[in-house]
């Protein structure tokens, strides 16, 4: 039932999030704001800074001072956005993040005592969707200063490599960027700085519709 119930819950926050997709589209049809496409690449993901979703068994790794060893290497979080400027100073748009990690955890004893080499590689993947609201400092021509918030879902699965254990779950995602410069006309590059899903910073290229 619960399995059930989390999923009839993202059923409904994807609806939520189509329906704002097909009112900032109708908008930009009507000639009412201004469109925007966004790509980038960001810098440390809250989960990556927090990486607590999956660990390897205590039995099968133990360490002289019962702690783990772990190396990650991340990849992304990559992010696409779709905006629409409501005047001068407001817009709303869509976020998506995709990023993956790849965490190798090791330790020297184990649960005897005994000298061992045993590691386990832990995959995991995740997807983020969210609703960001802009808000402009400045916007004059060729430059745009900016503050976002954003909340959504993400869904998270990880895989251990060694223990043949699969995970997933979804949780609240969330962005928030004290600030962000766009420069360009037509064709733009920007940079952001915050925390959340997206990274604490994100360079990427933006393009006026």
């Amino acid at each position: 039932m619960g399995d059930v119930s989390r999923y009839k819950r993202l059923a409904m926050r994807t609806k939520l999030n189509l329906v704002v997709f097909f009112v900032l589209l109708a908008a930009a049809f009507s000639g009412r704001a201004q469109g925007e496409l966004v790509a980038g690449y960001g810098l440390f993901s809250s989960v990556e800074v927090d990486n607590t979703f999956y660990s390897p068994s205590v039995s099968k790794i133990i360490t002289l001072d019962e702690q783990y060893n772990s190396h990650s290497d991340a990849l992304g979080p990559w992010v696409v956005g779709y905006k629409h400027a409501f005047g001068r100073n407001f817009a709303v748009g869509l976020l998506g993040v995709v990023a993956s990690m790849r965490t190798n955890y090791f330790g020297g004893k184990d649960e005897n005592g005994s000298v061992v080499d045993t590691k386990q590689r832990v995959l995991s993947t995740q997807y983020s969707t969210l609703v960001r609201m802009y808000y402009s400092w400045i916007n004059i021509r060729n430059l745009n200063v900016y503050s976002s918030l954003a909340a959504g879902l993400s869904y998270e699965s990880a895989k251990n490599s060694t223990e043949s254990k699969y995970l997933d779950k979804f949780s609240p995602a969330y962005q928030a960027n004290l600030l962000g410069i766009r420069v360009g006309s037509k064709l733009g590059a920007y940079l952001e700085l915050g925390y959340g899903y997206a990274g604490v910073a994100s360079v990427g290229l933006s393009l006026y519709l």
